[in-house]
């Protein structure tokens, strides 16, 4: 009687994991190289990239950040290429740039 008490406690307290889509898979994945644009640039040190547009910024060292899902679900992808007050040193603005090469580290 106490091993089926113990046995029947033991399952019930057992944490019940639900298995992760493909998406929320890949989605993890996605996160560890390249976090929400939302956690900030300044705590972002992970995957440098450079800007390759045509634009001006082409050529701007940036961090690579993901911005939400595409419309298939797949997380999109944009080099965030971060402005500085020259005075003050601190962080004053972000810009996006699509076509860039990711550095690695």
């Amino acid at each position: 009687m106490y091993f089926r008490v113990s046995a029947l406690i033991a399952v019930l307290a057992t944490p019940v994991f639900a298995a992760s889509t493909d998406l929320q898979t890949f989605e993890k994945t996605v996160h560890k190289y390249a976090p929400p644009i939302d956690v900030g640039i300044g705590k972002l040190k992970k995957s440098p990239c450079v800007c390759q547009d045509d634009s001006v910024r082409h050529g701007d060292a940036g961090v690579l950040v993901h911005f939400g899902n595409a419309s298939g679900g797949s997380p999109r992808l944009t080099c965030a290429i971060p402005s500085f007050d020259p005075a003050t040193g601190e962080q004053d603005g972000v810009a996006s740039c699509a076509t860039f090469e990711y550095l690695g580290k």
